[in-house]
């Protein structure tokens, strides 16, 4: 751990597109191990490659990277897209997860002109799941959209959809 995480105020302070993220997705797998990985994000084995139509980013702290984030179209055509995130073990607990959520949503529905962003959080996630299912009966942003039981682990989905104010 660097002496910049020792720092009181820790924020996000960039965000860069990345083209090819097998590398990154496979030293994420390896910091988290394949347990955490199977169980937060149904992840046998690192991702390789990028699937068509996604965007990826990595976002940095102090010059430091504390995650990444992936937004995926909607196979049906519409204005949804999927959203997928991570942060790196030693940045945990710091509200980064947060911090990139709403990065994400707002290039979502800004730069993709997204009208909903949805993100999908596995039973096996008990404490990312029993966050988010608070936050949207606390109504916050993002609001549960559904439970899917099947496949197995069965999944809850949770859906931000686009500011009124920015529908215009």
């Amino acid at each position: 751990m660097s002496k910049k995480m020792d720092a009181e105020y820790f924020v996000i302070d960039q965000m860069k597109p990345i083209k090819a993220p097998g590398r990154m997705w496979g030293e994420f797998f390896d910091a988290h191990g394949p347990v955490v990985m199977m169980q937060a994000f149904g992840w046998p084995e690192p991702e390789k490659r990028r699937r068509h139509g996604e965007r990826i980013f990595a976002f940095y702290a102090a010059g430091e990277r504390v995650g990444w984030a992936s937004l995926l179209p909607a196979a049906s055509g519409s204005p949804e897209w999927y959203m997928s995130r991570g942060v790196w073990p030693a940045y945990q607990g710091r509200g980064h997860a947060a911090r990139i959520g709403d990065l994400m949503a707002d290039f979502a529905f800004k730069q993709l002109m997204a009208m909903a962003v949805t993100i999908e959080i596995f039973e096996t996630n008990p404490r990312h799941l029993a966050h988010y299912k608070r936050l949207a009966k606390e109504g916050g942003p993002w609001r549960s959209s559904g439970h899917i039981t099947l496949p197995k682990p069965s999944h809850w989905r949770f859906t931000r959809l686009k500011p009124k104010e920015e529908e215009k």
